[in-house]
């Protein structure tokens, strides 16, 4: 009977164990803290291409030819990889709100002169355009990356 007792005993002290332990190692997929989520952002530009800019992907650098026309660059979707709703899907922006892309570009022609003020790729030369996401959203961590574009 005494042994009955302390191998009853034993078993439910080590069924305890075993449930603590499972419930200490498992974090699932809890949102982080402060509910945002690494971003991922696709660029996209009006004659097709797509670039897309992972978490630990700050820059991209590109050539195209000159060919006379204007071509705009806009980020066409963005991503939440960890989000577990969402993490597999490639969501368009809405450009309203809290969630939202910022745009700047820098242009340099060949002697060397910068313009800030320009929206789209035609001359030849060297584009900086730099996207960050909103540091306002409630979905993403703040990033910025920077799409490099050399038009020969």
């Amino acid at each position: 009977m005494r042994k009955r007792k302390i191998f009853t005993f034993l078993l439910t002290l080590l069924l305890t164990l075993c449930t603590c332990i499972g419930f200490v190692g498992c974090k699932g997929n809890e949102a982080p803290k402060d509910g945002k989520y690494d971003v991922s952002i696709r660029v996209v530009c009006d004659d097709g291409g797509s670039w897309d800019f992972s978490p630990d992907v700050d820059e991209i650098r590109i050539e195209r030819n000159y060919d006379g026309r204007e071509h705009r660059y806009y980020v066409g979707a963005y991503q939440l990889a960890e989000h577990p709703q969402f993490g597999d899907s490639w969501l368009t922006p809405s450009g309203e709100g809290a969630n939202i892309f910022h745009f700047n570009m820098l242009y340099t022609d060949s002697n060397g002169k910068q313009n800030a003020q320009l929206r789209k790729v035609k001359d030849r030369g060297e584009y900086a355009i730099l996207i960050s996401a909103g540091s306002t959203s409630n979905l993403w961590n703040y990033r910025k990356i920077i799409l490099y574009v050399t038009v020969k």
